[in-house]
C-alpha cells in the first residue's frame, strides 16, 4: 500500500514562475491527480484551459507536515496564501477554510502557533 503524503502545496505558472495557488492535503499524489486530471472547478479549468504542461504543483518542501495537526496544516496553509497573496494575484478564491469561520482569526492569534510562525502574516 502506497503510503500517502501530507502537504502544504503550490502550484506554479512556469511561464510566469509565479506561485498562483495554496493548499493543503493529507494524500498529496491524489489531490494532484484531482487538480491535473478533472475539470470540475476554477482551478483546474484554468490549468486545463492554459494547458497542463504550463504548471507544476509541488509540496512546499522545508514544511514539514508528518506530525501537524488539521488545524496546524489550515492556519500554515493561511499564512502562506497571505504571504504570496495568490487569493488577489492567484486562483485561491478564499483564505483558509479554518481562518474563514466566525472568530476564527482571532482565536488563531492567541495559539502557540500564532506566535512562533508569524513571521509572514
Amino acid at each position: 500500500m502506497e503510503e500517502k503524503i501530507k502537504a502544504i502545496y503550490y502550484i506554479k505558472d512556469l511561464r510566469t514562475d509565479k506561485i498562483i495557488y495554496i493548499g493543503q492535503t493529507k494524500d498529496f499524489k491524489q489531490r494532484k491527480y484531482e487538480h491535473f486530471g478533472h475539470v470540475r472547478k476554477p482551478v483546474q479549468k484554468y490549468i486545463f484551459n492554459e494547458g497542463r504542461e504550463n504548471f507544476s504543483m509541488l509540496p512546499f518542501e522545508d514544511i514539514d507536515c508528518t506530525n501537524m495537526s488539521d488545524e496546524e496544516m489550515l492556519y500554515k496553509e493561511d499564512e502562506l496564501i497571505l504571504y504570496y497573496d495568490t487569493i488577489n494575484n492567484g486562483l485561491n478564491k478564499c483564505r483558509s477554510g479554518l481562518i474563514t469561520k466566525e472568530d476564527g482569526y482571532e482565536k488563531y492569534k492567541r495559539t502557540k502557533y500564532y506566535k512562533e510562525h508569524r513571521e509572514h502574516v
